[in-house]
């Protein structure tokens, strides 16, 4: 930060303070920056705290508030004339602040340049499908996604799931809040032709749907209905299909498109039963789609998180032992939480992520590269 309250130069080559004006200018300018940094959001908040610090510090020093309109007695103000300029891109943000001739607004600074961190996913659209409420996997994507700066959309399955996901969606500023049964294509139809009405187009899409009738996951597999298995199957699996093929049309300019499965699908998890087949098909279907939406620039890739006790693990029998192991054996001992799982989503749904599609990432604490384990020495 370069110094202020220097001397400037005249014709003939020497130096003189250069003028101040009324103390009421001052304080008047520092009350309009204060009043224009509360209306910033999302990336630009590292500039507010900023702004505020160091506009506290002069109210504090001239016994005024923010919002007083009496100029300060007994003190010779500086001037503070601040231009804010925010030149936004996909990946960095800077906001430029002039500010000149300050003695007491803002000590030390002349022309400072902020590199205020912009969001990795600032101007993108995300749709998420799945949220049920606040222990959701999919809402700690929707987390990391809007504290990445991305615009959101949701949309869940039932009708009493409105009440939960509502509140939800709007404490993230999102207004596209829509129902859609995945194994009826009217609806997601419906709901896409929605969601161009209100973004245009999307730049990601999150798929966080599974399902299995309860009896389904108790006994053995081998037991398992017809109509279970092409439930599960229809609603686990097929949906991602569908989504992908009605959200390509949103994605001229390529996306990211990310789906959620579980060790289950390559390593048999007892009690996971038809769920951990229908993952596994589900992995297949994600680099399917990978490779026939690849040319088009979107990107499909899976999540493999650990056990987290979510809406739809509670009807998994014994999820607590499974919870107690896992943390137990995982080389980081302990369980994941869905903000984990949101952080490494936001990762592979931003441009860091471009060259990443078909594959399974572990957000497992490691477990996954564990082979057999002994019992820990007394």
């Amino acid at each position: 930060l370069a110094g202020v309250g220097e001397r400037r130069e005249t014709g003939d080559g020497s130096r003189e303070p250069e003028p101040r004006p009324s103390a009421s200018g001052c304080q008047a300018h520092a009350r309009s920056i204060w009043h224009a940094s509360n209306r910033m959001r999302g990336p630009e908040l590292g500039l507010r705290v900023v702004l505020h610090r160091k506009l506290s510090s002069f109210f504090r020093r001239v016994g005024r508030r923010a919002g007083d309109e009496r100029p300060a007695r007994g003190r010779r103000l500086g001037s503070g004339c601040l231009s804010a300029r925010a030149c936004a891109g996909r990946r960095s943000l800077t906001v430029a602040v002039l500010i000149r001739d300050t003695s007491l607004l803002f000590p030390s600074l002349t022309v400072a340049h902020y590199a205020v961190r912009m969001g990795a996913l600032t101007g993108k659209t995300a749709l998420i499908f799945g949220v049920a409420n606040d222990h959701s996997i999919a809402w700690g994507i929707a987390k990391a996604f809007h504290a990445e700066g991305a615009k959101l959309g949701f949309s869940y399955g039932v009708p009493t799931l409105e009440k939960r996901v509502r509140p939800l969606a709007e404490s993230v500023g999102a207004t596209f809040i829509e129902i859609c049964d995945v194994t009826k294509d009217e609806e997601i139809a419906d709901v896409f032709a929605k969601a161009k009405a209100e973004f245009g187009t999307i730049d990601i899409l999150i798929h966080a749907i599974a399902y299995a009738n309860r009896e389904d996951l108790a006994g053995r597999f081998v037991d398992t209905s017809r109509a279970g298995f092409a439930l599960a199957h229809d609603i686990s699996v097929y949906s991602l299909v569908a989504l992908a093929r009605a959200a390509r049309p949103l994605m001229p300019n390529g996306g990211s498109i990310l789906t959620l499965t579980y060790y289950g699908a390559e390593k048999v998890v007892p009690k996971y039963n038809v769920m951990g087949v229908a993952k596994a098909s589900l992995e297949a279907a994600m680099r399917y789609l990978a490779s026939d939406l690849g040319p088009e620039g979107i990107r499909v890739n899976a999540i493999s998180a650990g056990p987290i006790r979510t809406l739809a693990a509670s009807g998994i029998s014994g999820f607590r032992d499974y919870q107690r192991t896992f943390a137990s054996q995982a080389p980081l001992r302990r369980n994941v939480t869905i903000d984990d799982v949101g952080a490494t989503a936001a990762f592979l749904s931003s441009d860091g992520a471009s060259g990443i599609t078909g594959e399974v990432l572990y957000v497992d604490s490691g477990y996954n590269i564990m082979g057999m384990q002994l019992p820990d020495e007394a």
